[in-house]
């Protein structure tokens, strides 16, 4: 596994750090539980404008366009954008998947 992250000691406001966090951990279960990825690479940037966030495996994949997904994709969606962020997700059966985004810092526009 691959980590890149922003200089140490950098803090973002609570509650853009817990939906950075949580659906980067929820993309990386979905990695190792259902895409079974032997590798993994997670990225974590920011502005002074917003936080960007990027996980991407070489697992399964899936078809992006299948309704039948559980709630997983949902709550990382929905905790991205209840924070004014943005949410992508990038997938194809047998060339992995990448889960990116971006959440806006207090004070700015997205």
């Amino acid at each position: 596994m691959t980590v890149l992250l922003p200089e140490p000691g950098v803090r973002w406001p609570s509650d853009v750090e817990a939906a950075v966090y949580f659906t980067c951990a929820e993309a990386l279960q979905n990695a190792t539980k259902h895409g079974r990825a032997g590798r993994i690479e997670i990225r974590l940037d920011a502005t002074t404008d917003a936080v960007f966030f990027l996980v991407h495996d070489d697992g399964a994949g899936f078809d992006p366009t299948w309704d039948g997904r559980g709630t997983g994709l949902r709550g990382m969606r929905d905790r991205v954008e209840a924070v004014g962020g943005v949410l992508q997700v990038s997938s194809a059966p047998g060339r992995g998947t990448t889960v990116s985004g971006q959440v806006p810092l207090p004070g700015t526009a997205s």
